[in-house]
């Protein structure tokens, strides 16, 4: 995983292997289960857990 910068200046990360997405995503959920007990909070989970699906499905297309 390496750490970049997308031309707007915004922070961003570039996975090397859909294991990496998969297992930010396993973590996430576990945490969202397991951890948070504020319902706003996990809405807001559930959503980057459906950002990191997409970045999966695009390696899943190679």
């Amino acid at each position: 995983m390496k750490q970049t910068t997308a031309p707007d200046t915004r922070p961003a990360i570039a996975f090397d292997t859909g294991t990496e997405v998969k297992t930010i995503m396993d973590a996430l959920r576990a945490y969202r289960v397991y951890e948070v007990t504020d319902e706003e909070n996990k809405e807001y989970i559930r959503k980057i857990e459906d950002q990191f699906e997409l970045v999966l499905k695009m390696f899943l297309k190679k």
